[in-house]
């Protein structure tokens, strides 16, 4: 009878390079707060002329695609976010899916801690990553956003 190893696979260590290679970059926390404190408001940011200063220039457009979905054109790429939320056994769960286009290039699984004044998200498990242009472009959207609170 011969052993199985099925943590060893070729696919789940390339998964595991790939996942090792966004802690790296920071890619994870990089996204989640630019979505959660930018991106998710873009939709409604961009048609307020008042609002319109707080977006990254290299966004021209912002559109909500239904209530979980949006889509971005950044430096003349489309990106598509997707984030649900559910409650399980009382813990608040979500999942953030980012397409390069049609591609899907980061799917995070995050819980919420909660404390008696506010929640802090914690992401606890990277389903996939692609790397590519796509991180040093959300790389400089998060140098504009911090330019932007030093003022």
């Amino acid at each position: 009878m011969s052993d199985v190893n099925y943590g060893t696979d070729g696919i789940g260590k390339e998964l595991e390079k790939r996942i090792a290679r966004a802690k790296e970059l920071g890619v994870p926390l990089l996204i989640t707060k630019l979505y959660h404190d930018h991106i998710k408001f873009y939709p409604e940011w961009i048609k307020n002329p008042r609002s319109r200063t707080w977006i990254y220039p290299a966004v021209t457009n912002a559109v909500q695609l239904d209530p979980h979905t949006l889509k971005i054109a950044l430096s003349g790429v489309y990106f598509t976010f997707s984030f649900t939320e559910k409650w399980i056994s009382g813990e608040h769960l979500g999942l953030l899916e980012v397409h390069e286009n049609d591609k899907k290039v980061l799917a995070l699984n995050m819980a919420w801690e909660y404390d008696n004044r506010q929640h802090e998200q914690q992401i606890f498990d990277i389903e996939e990553f692609i790397e590519g242009d796509w991180v040093y472009l959300f790389d400089d959207f998060e140098v504009f956003i911090q330019k932007k609170l030093k003022f």
